[in-house]
């Protein structure tokens, strides 16, 4: 008879029997929709253990960053935003699972806002609400806007934020926490900005906040960033603690830029901008010094059609930056008719999909494990 040798890898059957390094063993899955669905298959013990809200807790503070599902996108000029699924099988979503049809009736009518913390901020022009859904469960909260925004000229942005006060909440599973939705939009007639913050734990929108000096809606279709709790629409600046709203001056000549600039988040945490004058994207960090006196000083400056592999002969207007990360540090571009992600310290990229058509790129993450839908393993192949 021969023995086969146990590699250094294998775990003794042994000690798969002990709870607790069971445990520890299965908290080290990777977070992709397909493992912990994977391991309660295994055996009536396992799917015990892995659909115990203690351990999946656990698995989400292990983890920390729930895993990019897709993002919510809009392909072609008249048609709906839909979720398109980043994931190979057996992780990818099907794009029916996370529909936005309930939210309003008529796709013109629906216009995604934001997408953060594992919701989706939706506007219903019908009924001039703001809903916020949550993909994963289906919940929805409806939300009247506040008549002040009817008088305003351009477009309603806004944001969806989780408001969990627990310090080691993992965002990414809110599915029942509270949350807060920032608006934000100009009048009329002064061309002055206005934001205005709801809360789902007092269900009452705070009082109107504005800044006197006017403004022009300059890239303001761009999606906003979060940097600390801080949100930031084109030249806007909203911090949350403060309930204050400022305009902040890019480099000179970047303010009437029109979906060619974002703000993101430099390694030190602090802000950033990143311009697309293609084929290249210059890298921007703001410096305040001791006086609240803000600069602006180039980082660096990136050749993407070296990155890319594409012809260096690209015309402005080919080019368009339609979304950031923050977690990962990815920017989100279209170029000649592709679109397209690039980790900006790395430099790998990704390309997602091709279209004449371009919009605002939404990333969608949320830990979609069978604890918090059963019915997972219906919509998830298993292969042997």
């Amino acid at each position: 008879m021969v023995r086969r040798r146990r590699t250094s890898s294998e775990v003794p059957a042994s000690q798969l029997d002990n709870e607790d390094i069971l445990w520890e063993i299965l908290l080290r899955l990777p977070s992709q929709p397909s493992s912990l669905l994977r391991a309660s298959a295994v055996c009536k013990r396992w799917r015990r253990l892995v659909t115990d809200l203690q351990f999946l807790g656990h698995f989400r503070a292990h983890h920390r960053t729930p895993p990019l599902l897709g993002a919510f996108v809009c392909r072609r000029r008249g048609m709906a935003t839909e979720f398109a699924p980043i994931l190979g099988p057996p992780d990818r979503i099907p794009p029916e699972r996370f529909d936005l049809r309930s939210c309003s009736k008529w796709p013109a009518d629906r216009h995604v806002l934001d997408c953060r913390h594992g919701r989706v901020l939706v506007k219903d022009n019908l009924k001039h609400e703001v809903v916020v859904c949550d993909p994963v469960t289906g919940e929805q909260c409806r939300v009247s806007i506040p008549p002040e925004f009817k008088n305003t000229r351009a477009h309603i942005h806004g944001a969806v934020l989780c408001a969990a006060a627990d310090h080691d909440h993992v965002h990414g599973s809110c599915h029942s926490t509270s949350f807060k939705v920032a608006l934000l939009s100009i009048y009329r007639l002064d061309r002055r900005p206005v934001a205005c913050v709801y809360s789902s734990e007092t269900d009452t929108w705070g009082n109107l906040i504005t800044v006197v000096e006017p403004c022009e809606p300059h890239g303001f279709l761009i999606p906003v960033t979060l940097i600390g709790n801080v949100l930031y629409w084109s030249i806007l600046e909203f911090d949350f603690d403060r309930q204050s709203l400022a305009m902040i001056k890019g480099p000179s000549g970047i303010n009437k830029l029109h979906r060619s600039h974002i703000i993101i988040k430099t390694e030190d945490g602090g802000v950033g901008l990143a311009v697309l004058s293609a084929p290249r994207v210059h890298i921007w960090q703001r410096k305040v010094n001791c006086e609240g006196v803000s600069t602006w000083l180039l980082q660096k400056t990136i050749e993407m059609n070296k990155i890319l592999r594409i012809s260096p002969r690209i015309k402005r207007s080919m080019g368009r930056l339609l979304g950031y990360d923050e977690d990962t540090d990815e920017i989100c571009l279209y170029i000649y008719g592709s679109v397209y992600m690039v980790q900006l310290k790395s430099m790998q990229y990704r390309k997602l999909y091709k279209t004449n058509y371009y919009t605002n790129y939404y990333p969608f993450k949320s830990f979609y494990v069978p604890g918090d839908l059963s019915s997972l393993v219906l919509i998830v192949h298993i292969g042997v």
